[in-house]
């Protein structure tokens, strides 16, 4: 203030959601549905709690219509939830906390530590799993940055395999024709910057498993994987990760973060028993 100096920002829209059964007019974080993680940068503590006091106030002096501010999903024990907490009980506000996903973590620390393989209950299922891929065909596993080159095909190839997974029977699939245009673009953006990994799995030649993510300062941002339902019974996503995880320091990987999971089902990595990163809607 006084200074037309950024110290804090949060771009946020006016998007009509449904809430409790009911239709409502919510003030939310911009992007939304796609933006699954909201932190709000800001130089200080003060400044981002300033920041969420002002936005709340706003909409409540100036956006009657609207009747619901909406953050989605906050970090669990971080600074943007420490500020929404502290603004949030001001006046007649009710706020909501609702605890909306959990993010298993895995460091490739432990994973050296562990002798550099999968031990225990996991290690035993793993190799088993891998007696029955070796007996149903040859396997073949890849892992590696995605070029420009072969974006295209790359792309049309996990389109193909979600559609012949269960996610492509719902229709729930994030390759959906709606949504490549948007994944298109995350493409580009990423190989651009050397940040796409895709892990591919092939039996006899025929690929039945992949699994994509975002490289960011050594981590592996998990964000989609599919594998098609007639190989179900050969757990070809769960072996694929492994591989992944056994390959990833020659791509400068040390960690891997599911980016989000669902409450009601474990991401792959959960198997892994490493850290869990919870999300809270507010």
């Amino acid at each position: 203030q006084g200074t037309n100096r950024w110290v804090a920002a949060l771009p946020m829209s006016v998007a009509r959601n449904s809430q409790f059964g009911t239709s409502l007019r919510h003030l939310v974080v911009a992007g939304y549905p796609e933006s699954d993680c909201v932190f709000i940068p800001a130089e200080s503590n003060g400044a981002r709690t300033q920041l969420v006091s002002q936005i709340l106030n706003h909409w409540e002096a100036k956006m009657e219509k609207v009747v619901a501010c909406d953050f989605r999903e906050i970090p669990n024990g971080g600074p943007t939830q420490g500020a929404l907490e502290a603004c949030a009980q001001e006046g007649s506000r009710r706020p909501i906390f609702q605890i909306v996903a959990k993010s298993p973590r895995y460091s490739l620390e432990d994973f050296i530590a562990s002798g550099s393989k999968t031990t225990g209950k996991l290690g035993r299922n793993l190799r088993r799993s891998l007696r029955i891929l070796n007996e149903a065909g040859k396997p073949q596993f890849h892992f590696d940055l995605v070029s420009a080159e072969e974006a295209e095909d790359k792309l049309n190839l996990c389109r193909r395999l979600e559609s012949e997974s269960w996610k492509g029977s719902q229709d729930v699939g994030a390759l959906t024709e709606v949504n490549l245009p948007f994944i298109a673009d995350v493409w580009e953006n990423l190989i651009r910057d050397g940040q796409l990994a895709l892990g591919i799995l092939t039996l006899d030649g025929k690929p039945i498993a992949y699994h994509w993510g975002m490289v960011h300062r050594g981590v592996f941002l998990s964000y989609n994987l599919a594998q098609i339902s007639s190989a179900d019974s050969l757990s070809p996503g769960t072996l694929l990760l492994d591989h992944m995880i056994q390959n990833a320091s020659a791509l400068g990987i040390r960690e891997f973060d599911a980016s989000r999971g669902g409450l009601n089902h474990n991401h792959s990595l959960a198997y892994y028993k490493g850290p869990t990163r919870w999300h809270s809607r507010v």
